[in-house]
């Protein structure tokens, strides 16, 4: 509408309004003196009440709402079309029926539906409701024929019995129309209703009792709880000597009737009772599958469970562990002279040397070969070593006299670091009482990058000092400038020096 013709449509409403209301908004007739002015100034308020009912928007529904539906004006958002209030169902459908393509409504409890009843209560006369179709439908009180007693059941077979004229309705075994229709009993089966057949479809890993939970393991406690299976190791079981490994050099390992026993030379083997095990101070024995079976008492330093316990670096006794007991044996043949193992954190004795503030050769726990420590370059209680130059190091050991027959340097080594042979240099040379130094073995000669995260054993022979007093010394250094170095570096344990024996 024109802004002009609308202004004039407030004055002419405004013109049947009460003197008391021309004397509040007695601008209103001005504005019907003065159209021309209205239509150009679009900022005149006068008649401003007038103009909201005008233009408030549509008064009814559009579209229209259909025959079984009233235009509700006061809902959110504007007119709407809701479900119609009825007494009847002719007040749900136009005269003469629903035109076509058109459902037919139903007035059920006041309102119009699309459908007749929602249960049987909805149907007048005794009638029954078809839950299939939602009308209402007269039951079969006689028959005649079949068809006369199908119900809206899915689950019945419906026949007649001629001779009486009354209907059968057989429960169909098996069929189901709901899920509610297919519970089974058992908590390990999903129960569904599908096309009338109820299917029940295991659970997977689930159970009931403890039989289902059976795994084959002799090692094994299996049982069901709270429907899963559980399986519970037996412990001191097992399934083959494999299992069986004590990390004990004194003992032998076996699994014998799925137990393991751990035979100590010297010590009782076969028993009926654990009392036939009797022990010592160091070794206490159990009776498993007719064996005895040893393991070493907490008895502190007295006792060991590898030879390397043992160690006195005496020359020449064989130091080992029997019966979880230290004992020393004179060698015959070759045998140790001297014996390194590092494990004395200070490193009594030794001469370190470095060229770096915090990388040097140390006593670190952080990896050993034996024991809890070993003789590492790098920089202490980190697994990492300084980069750059200098960054180089000696470690000299105390002195001794090289045996005068057979006489050998044996190490064991780790080297976790840059592949390249080119990039870390280390070795170990023999130091004479003038101080001259001789390389005997060195990395780029006999180890090319590092060990692939294994001990290697290193050996050389001494003969050209034999009979004389000298120095190990092991050296590190970085030819190459990184700003990096990651990794355990160079590590040596149990440094021994070889030779005949008396």
């Amino acid at each position: 509408m024109h802004h002009s013709v609308r202004v004039l449509a407030i004055a002419l409403i405004c013109s049947a309004c009460s003197p008391a209301a021309d004397a509040s908004g007695g601008g209103d007739v001005d504005v019907a003196q003065d159209t021309s002015a209205a239509s150009t100034d679009a900022t005149d308020t006068h008649g401003s009440d007038a103009s909201a009912a005008v233009d408030a928007g549509p008064q009814t529904c559009d579209p229209a709402c259909k025959p079984w539906q009233t235009c509700d004006l006061a809902a959110a958002g504007g007119p709407a079309c809701v479900q119609k209030a009825c007494a009847a169902a002719t007040e749900c459908n136009p005269a003469g029926g629903p035109a076509a393509g058109e459902p037919e409504q139903w007035c059920l409890k006041g309102v119009c539906v699309a459908w007749q009843c929602a249960e049987d209560g909805d149907c007048a006369d005794g009638s029954k409701c078809n839950t299939k179709t939602y009308r209402c439908y007269v039951a079969q009180t006689g028959c005649a024929y079949d068809a006369q007693c199908v119900d809206d059941k899915l689950c019945t077979d419906d026949t007649c019995t001629k001779a009486t004229g009354v209907c059968v309705h057989k429960a169909v075994k098996g069929c189901c129309e709901s899920h509610t229709d297919c519970d089974d009993g058992v908590s390990c089966t999903t129960d569904t209703c599908t096309k009338g057949t109820c299917q029940f479809v295991s659970k997977q890993g689930c159970c009931t009792t403890d039989s289902e939970c059976a795994d084959s393991s002799a090692c094994t406690t299996d049982t069901c709880k709270g429907g899963s299976c559980v399986f519970s190791p037996i412990a001191g079981c097992c399934q083959g000597s494999g299992a069986c490994d004590d990390g004990v050099d004194a003992t032998t390992d076996s699994c014998t009737g799925n137990l393991c026993v751990h035979a100590l030379a010297g010590m009782p083997t076969t028993c009926k009772a654990t009392t036939d095990c009797t022990g010592t101070v160091c070794a206490k024995g159990i009776c498993a599958a007719g064996q005895c079976s040893w393991s070493q008492t907490p008895a502190g330093s007295a006792c060991c469970d590898k030879d390397a316990q043992c160690a006195t670096d005496t020359a020449c006794v064989a130091d080992s562990c029997t019966g979880f007991t230290c004992q020393a044996t004179p060698a015959k043949g070759d045998g140790t002279h001297v014996w390194q193992r590092f494990e004395d954190a200070a490193l009594k004795g030794w001469t370190i040397t470095k060229g770096n503030s915090v990388a040097a050769f140390h006593s670190a726990d952080l990896l050993a070969y034996d024991g809890k420590r070993a003789l590492r370059y790098g920089v202490a209680g980190k697994k990492t070593w300084s980069g750059g130059l200098p960054n180089k190091g000696t470690a000299r050991s105390p002195g001794f006299t090289v045996p005068k027959t057979k006489a050998a340097l044996q190490f064991q080594l780790f080297f976790d670091g840059e592949p390249s042979a080119g990039v870390h240099q280390f070795g170990a040379r023999v130091v004479d009482a003038a101080g001259k130094a001789t390389d005997v073995w060195t990395k780029n000669g006999d180890l090319k990058g590092n060990t692939a995260g294994k001990w290697v054993q290193a050996q050389v022979s001494l003969a050209p000092w034999a009979g004389k007093a000298v120095q190990v010394e092991f050296w590190f250094d970085v030819a190459v400038k990184y700003p990096k170095e990651d990794g355990f570096g160079l590590i040596i344990d149990e440094m021994r020096v070889l030779g005949g024996c008396p």
